[in-house]
């Protein structure tokens, strides 16, 4: 049998099991130790079994992961999230579909200190819909938005998905994460345009904010001077050497984390 129609049979496995509702981790393990079994021989998969799983576990790389992670959180329960918004809000909320774009917008801000898609998603919703629901927007032009805007996760850095491809392909963090950069800034400004043609062509969808003076705007962008100092620190020292990219995300948690204590996070919110 050649390697072409085995690798379409592990395929069609993967996805039945899926469909089964057999747990990923657990269909992906077992698709790929009865294929390289098949390949090769049990025992060879076998002695793979013991190994890999250790030495992938084992690589210290991987411990940014959760330190990306606690930023996120720490980010959203300490009210850096909503201060984020309320600034892009202030900015752009008297624009047509402003609130919109100022979402999107919080959502591109939040991605470069949580490093997940899901994430971001998930904490700008619970503080961006609320406002444009208030405001009439409909409603598929604010879940749109948002989820929209919850996809840049996954590309501006620090991503945790380019990490972890990083790692497992052994490519320069630094590099992939500067590679990350620009279409996911490019993905931000598309997502804006389009509820701009969106809302010329079908301007019923929201309404425009109360406009405000240049001189709140500007004030206004002191919300995301947090963001902005952790995201340049943490990439640019991972960019330039300073530091490797797990102790550049232990830097970003532990400034996202004095943050949070200074802005009146204690007890049980920490825990």
């Amino acid at each position: 049998m050649g390697s072409e129609t085995i690798g379409a049979i592990g395929l069609g496995c993967l996805l039945i099991l899926m469909i089964l509702r057999v747990p990923v981790a657990l269909t992906m393990l077992v698709v790929g130790v009865g294929g390289f079994a098949y390949i090769i021989s049990w025992d060879a998969a076998i002695a793979q079994l013991k190994t890999v799983p250790v030495e992938v576990l084992s690589n210290y790389s991987f411990s940014a992961v959760p330190m990306f992670i606690l930023m996120g959180v720490l980010a959203a329960h300490s009210g850096m999230a909503g201060k984020l918004f309320d600034s892009t809000r202030v900015i752009c909320g008297g624009w047509k579909g402003g609130l919109a774009i100022a979402a999107v917008g919080s959502c591109g801000i939040f991605s470069a200190i949580s490093g997940s898609s899901l994430a971001t998603a998930s904490t700008m919703t619970r503080v961006a819909l609320p406002e444009m629901e208030r405001y009439g927007y409909h409603r598929g032009l604010a879940t749109g938005a948002l989820a929209a805007g919850g996809t840049l996760g996954i590309m501006i850095p620090p991503s945790i998905a380019l990490l972890i491809y990083a790692i497992l392909t052994e490519q320069s963090v630094g590099d992939m994460f500067m590679a990350g950069l620009i279409p996911g800034l490019l993905g931000l400004v598309m997502y804006s345009l389009t509820i701009t043609v969106v809302m010329r062509l079908r301007p019923s969808l929201a309404v425009a904010g109360e406009p405000t003076a240049w001189k709140e705007k500007l004030v206004s962008l002191t919300g995301l001077v947090p963001f902005f100092g952790v995201f340049l620190v943490m990439i640019l020292g991972i960019y330039f050497g300073a530091f490797t990219p797990t102790e550049g995300a232990s830097v970003g948690a532990f400034a996202t984390l004095i943050y949070a204590l200074v802005k009146g996070m204690r007890g049980a919110q920490l825990w």
